[in-house]
Order: C-alpha cells, then structure tokens, then sequence
C-alpha cells in the first residue's frame, strides 16, 4: 500500500488517506480536502488547523488512536528540529497524491549511452 513516510525527529510516521478518513476530515475542516490541495498548488498557504487536520487523519490508517494532541506534539517536534510549515506543504501535497486525489507525472529515466571514443577514432560508428 502505497504511503508517506514523515520523519521527525528520528521517528516515522506512515501517512495515508483512506476514505472514511477523507470522510472525516471534510466534516471537521467543513469543506473539500482538494479545496486544500488546489490552494497550496495556487501558492495560498492552508491554515496550520487545517494542515494539522490532514496529517492527523492521515496518520490514523497506521498510527491507531492518534489524536489532535499527539499531532500537535509531533508538529512541535518538526519544528523544533529545524523545519518548518512551509517544509511540511509538499508532505501534505504527497499525501494526496498517494491517497489517490491525483495522479503524478510519471518519472522518465534518461536512456544514457557510453561511447567508447577509441572506437571512433578507429573510424567506426557507434
């Protein structure tokens, strides 16, 4: 299953979105979590509530039982650790990606090819 691995502090946390966890998290924030997403891509930055919200429901598919403190707490650390809100946007960004809101671009690999120069010095061809 696909995820987010947030590390703080030498801890990982596995983040993902189930559906009832998107289910819950737009009744607690009172709108689409995309709202979210669409807004952090058009560089308007969610309320620290909001992206706090989104990690913790995140959290709970691997981490059972989290609450709103423990995340707090963890979101303390983070910063604490020399990070800060603007480092944790492309976290939420990857969050949605992996919990299905969107698809990335797939990654294309560069086909690279050695040329043996002494061969064409010798009037081959590669």
């Amino acid at each position: 299953m696909r995820h987010v691995t947030w590390r703080v502090d030498g801890q990982e946390y596995k983040l993902r979105l189930g559906v009832s966890d998107v289910m819950n998290l737009e009744k607690r924030i009172g709108r689409n979590p995309m709202d979210l997403l669409m807004g952090i891509q058009q560089g308007k930055l969610p309320t620290l509530t909001a992206s706090l919200a989104v990690i913790q429901a995140a959290m709970t598919k691997f981490h059972h039982g989290v609450a709103a403190q423990d995340v707090i707490r963890i979101y303390e650390r983070y910063v604490d650790a020399g990070n800060s809100y603007t480092d944790l946007l492309p976290v939420i960004t990857e969050i949605f990606e992996v919990s299905g809101f969107f698809k990335s671009d797939p990654v294309i690999e560069e086909d690279t090819q050695t040329l043996d120069l002494t061969e064409l010095e010798d009037g081959a061809t590669p």
